[in-house]
């Protein structure tokens, strides 16, 4: 770059002799974007994907089992694999937001959740 003239103009003059081996052009976006922020984003985007798996099959089931719920919502969410102890965390806050209600009768093995409409 040529320094600038009064007028806040610049002139770029490009060498047409520069010759190099890489084949590539390296572009530094990496500092433009934050990736502890897109982390973040895509954990919300994904917790909100199994909250609506699980309200969807809740929805439809009425009454299911613990076992049955966090089957039926990895086969709903085909984006990525969800982990097991997300959709458990996912099942309990869906609960205290009384989505869920939580019922363990007596001699069943496991819980049952009820869908409150």
């Amino acid at each position: 770059m040529e320094p600038s003239t009064g007028t806040g103009e610049r002139n770029v003059v490009f060498n047409c002799k520069f010759r190099t081996q890489k084949k590539r052009l390296e572009l530094p976006f990496h500092k433009l974007i934050d990736k502890k922020k897109v982390i973040e984003k895509v954990d919300r985007e994904r917790i909100n994907m199994i909250d609506i798996a699980l309200v969807r099959v809740a929805k439809n089931q009425k009454i299911i089992d613990h076992k049955d719920l966090i089957r039926d919502c990895v086969e709903q969410v085909q984006n990525f694999k969800p982990d097991i102890t997300v959709i458990e965390r996912q099942i309990s806050s869906l609960v205290c937001r009384d989505y869920l209600e939580k019922q363990k009768p007596k001699g069943a093995p496991e819980a049952l959740y009820i869908y409150l409409p």
